[in-house]
C-alpha cells in the first residue's frame, strides 16, 4: 500500500491509504477527468449527479441502457415505488443535460418485466476525432437526433391509437416550429411532443412529463399556437397530456 500526505490545516497533519489495485490504476494513469466547466453549469443537483454517472459510462461509447431503479440507487436518490416517479425524478437533469448537447436521447423502456432508461450521448467530439482505443468514434449529430425524436413521434402514436390525419398534422406543424425556434429549442423541448386531439378550437398535446409541460407553457405557448392556427386556419386553445401522469 502506499500512503499520500493530504494537506496540512491548522497543523494537524493526515494521510490516505490506497488499496494495492487501486494505487496502480493511479500510476498507469486509468484516470476519467470530469470537465469541470461542463459540470459547474449544471443548475440543479440531479443534473450534476447524472453528469457525473454518465460522463463515465458513456465515455467510450455512446449508448447505455441501465435498470432505472439500479441507476436511482447508484445517483443516491430517494426510493420511490414507481418507474414513471423515478423518471419525474429525473427528468430536470436530464433536460438539463439536453439542452447542452452531452444527450441526445433519454427514454424509459420496458424489458420483459423491467424497466429500464436508455441515453444517448450527444456531439461532443468532431466526427474524425479519434476514440481512446484508436477506433473511430460513433457521434450521434443534429439529424440522428432529429431522426430518433421523429420514431418516437411515430411510435408513441402507435401505441396511443392518435388518428392518422392528427400525426400528418402534427409533423406539418413540426416542420413550422422547427423554423421558428433554435435547434435547441427545438430538440430538447419541442421534438418529443405529440398531437392527441382537437376539439373545436382546443389541441391537446401529449408531453413526456410534468417539467416538460411547465417549461412549453412558460416560454413555447405561442409558437405551437402560431404553428397550428396557420394549418388549421383558427386560433387554438393548448391543453396537456402527461404520459407518466
Amino acid at each position: 500500500m502506499e500512503r499520500v500526505p493530504s494537506l496540512r490545516r491548522g497543523g494537524a497533519p493526515g494521510y490516505i491509504v490506497w488499496g494495492e489495485e487501486v494505487w496502480r490504476s493511479l500510476q498507469s494513469g486509468y484516470l476519467k477527468q470530469l470537465d469541470l466547466e461542463t459540470f459547474y453549469r449544471l443548475r440543479t443537483p440531479i443534473a450534476r449527479r447524472l453528469y457525473r454517472f454518465l460522463d463515465k459510462k458513456l465515455h467510450k461509447t455512446r449508448r447505455l441502457e441501465i435498470d432505472i431503479f439500479q441507476l436511482s440507487q447508484q445517483l443516491g436518490m430517494a426510493y420511490y415505488r414507481y418507474p414513471a416517479k423515478v423518471k419525474e425524478k429525473l427528468q430536470p437533469g436530464i433536460d438539463e443535460l439536453m439542452a447542452i448537447g452531452f444527450l441526445a436521447q433519454a427514454e424509459m423502456i420496458k424489458v420483459k418485466r423491467y424497466t429500464r432508461m436508455r441515453f444517448l450521448k450527444g456531439r461532443t467530439v468532431s466526427p474524425e476525432e479519434p476514440a481512446a482505443d484508436g477506433t473511430q468514434q460513433e457521434v450521434l449529430d443534429i439529424d440522428e437526433a432529429l431522426r430518433l425524436a421523429r420514431k418516437w413521434r411515430q411510435r408513441t402514436a402507435q401505441e396511443r391509437d392518435v388518428e392518422e390525419g392528427l400525426v400528418e398534422l402534427w409533423e406539418q406543424a413540426q416542420g413550422l416550429l422547427h423554423e421558428q425556434v433554435s435547434p435547441g429549442v427545438y430538440q430538447t423541448w419541442l421534438a418529443r411532443t405529440l398531437l392527441i386531439d382537437v376539439q373545436g378550437t382546443v389541441a391537446t398535446l401529449l408531453v413526456p412529463s410534468d417539467f416538460v409541460q411547465q417549461r412549453i407553457r412558460q416560454r413555447y405557448t405561442s409558437p405551437i399556437q402560431q404553428a397550428l392556427k396557420a394549418l388549421l386556419h383558427i386560433p387554438v386553445t393548448l391543453d396537456y397530456a402527461v404520459m407518466d401522469a
